[in-house]
């Protein structure tokens, strides 16, 4: 099987989003991306690929734009991230859910208000943005009044625009904690890391990023790993039995040998990862993407089907 017929496979993934207890979906993630591009979806709100397990989106790397990861410390980054918001709202802040005029209603828009809530100075702008062109451009001395006011108004939603995209990173002790069984690594990075043959069972690892780290034998039983950046890992002969899986990025991973009996590998992503001698008695394998590209049916145990 080529590369070119893997690559679409992730898109079939579809996430649900929730914000204060209120959950919408299911999305692709093409559609959450331009959602953070845009502001409308925020790095703490949290999604879903099977409304049990939630993460904040900025746990997932696929589904947050370079330019927003960038834009945290990189103040150029930040005003580019700024037009490129400005450039991709091209909506009025009129209600869209009726086609005003015409006598309908939009069918993909009935029913209660969709859109998420956006950042003040993005309202501020859609708003001037309509005011002008349905009002059309002054002439002679009034049209340099008002351009002035542009001006202006453009540079307070630049100051807005730095204020609310500039949060503090927050970093946990919990991080720093040597590596012991129960031992709660959520959300921590620790790409690289050499653990090889460490006991980490029923650790918190949930949304880590563990890329590329060495893991080789070591004792995962019962892990929670949900979400967790695996990618490159050196699972070899590890144990993974009845750990948490679900969502985890196991691309390229090194699992020969390994024990994921029992293991929930729902919607795991194991596109190219080493799996030869593994134990796979009782795993749940729902829509994960193995290792040949394919999705695995519902259904799924110790096998891909």
């Amino acid at each position: 099987m080529t590369e070119d017929t893997q690559e679409p496979r992730p898109s079939r993934q579809l996430w649900f989003t929730r914000r204060g207890g209120e959950v919408h979906g299911p999305f692709p993630a093409s559609l959450i991306r331009r959602y953070v591009l845009v502001g409308r979806l925020q790095d703490n709100d949290e999604v879903s690929l099977d409304r049990m397990y939630w993460a904040p989106i900025r746990d997932h790397a696929e589904l947050t734009p370079e330019l927003v990861r960038q834009a945290e410390g990189d103040e150029e980054a930040r005003q580019r991230l700024m037009a490129a918001r400005l450039r991709e709202d091209e909506r009025r802040d009129e209600d869209r859910r009726g086609a005003r005029g015409h006598g309908f209603e939009a069918p993909e828009r009935r029913g209660v208000e969709r859109r998420q809530p956006e950042p003040d100075w993005m309202v501020r702008h859609r708003s001037l943005k309509t005011r002008t062109l349905r009002e059309g451009y002054p002439r002679g001395s009034s049209y340099r009044f008002v351009l002035v006011l542009v001006v202006l108004a453009l540079g307070v939603l630049s100051v807005l625009a730095h204020r609310y995209a500039s949060r503090p990173a927050v970093s946990s002790p919990k991080c720093s904690a040597p590596p012991a069984p129960g031992v709660d690594w959520s959300y921590c990075s620790l790409e690289g890391l050499h653990l090889a043959r460490v006991d980490l069972t029923r650790a918190n690892l949930r949304s880590a990023n563990l890329r590329g780290v060495d893991l080789a034998g070591a004792n995962l039983f019962g892990t929670n790993l949900a979400y967790a950046s695996l990618g490159t890992a050196d699972l070899h002969n590890a144990d993974l039995s009845y750990a948490q899986l679900l969502g985890a990025g196991l691309g390229g991973a090194d699992l020969r040998d390994t024990d994921l009996s029992h293991a929930n590998l729902g919607y795991a992503d194991l596109r190219g990862a080493r799996i030869q001698g593994a134990k796979l008695a009782g795993a749940r394998l729902d829509q994960a993407i193995w290792t040949d590209g394919r999705v695995c049916a519902d259904g799924s145990r110790g096998e891909c089907r």
